[in-house]
């Protein structure tokens, strides 16, 4: 097998395990939060008066999938939505003081399972792990998604 691939193929176990692990330990108990909802309470407190559209640009989510987390983080009353003073068109989102609270507990846990995670790992293995990482995110982001696919079809009709 492909070293890259094994390689690649691990890191997407341990990223899917992790989701498992957080996703049990977040609904499991009075937390009742998904990562993704998460991801949006946390974006909140540090952009706060975001828009539906703004937080989806964000988080780099469909307009759709924003509007049923803050539906459903609405309901829970962790998540205010109201009318901008100067602009009737363009609604704004707030952070309640109750998401801030259930924001603080589901903290704990990603604390918690950063923790395990990392266990027996050097200061210096988690910073080289943080910069292989980075440069792999750079490469991916600096791929122009069209020359890749012209590149890769060719490959493939070669094959």
């Amino acid at each position: 097998m492909n070293k890259f691939l094994e390689t690649t193929r691990r890191l997407l176990t341990v990223v899917h395990k992790r989701r498992c692990i957080l996703e049990q330990s977040l609904t499991g108990n009075s937390i009742n939060l998904y990562p993704a909802q998460h991801r949006i309470l946390m974006e909140l407190v540090k952009s706060p008066g975001a828009s539906q559209k703004e937080l989806a640009n964000m988080l780099q989510v469909s307009g759709a999938t924003m509007t049923n987390s803050i539906k459903k983080l609405i309901k829970s009353g962790y998540v205010v939505r109201y009318i901008k003073e100067n602009d009737c068109r363009y609604n704004v989102l707030e952070i309640t003081d109750s998401g801030r609270a259930v924001l603080q507990k589901s903290k704990i846990i990603f604390d918690k399972l950063d923790d395990v995670m990392f266990l027996g790992f050097s200061e210096s293995d988690i910073d080289s792990f943080g910069k292989y990482l980075e440069k792999i995110y750079h490469n991916l982001s600096e791929c122009s998604m069209e020359r890749f696919n012209e590149e890769a079809n060719k490959e493939v009709a070669d094959s």
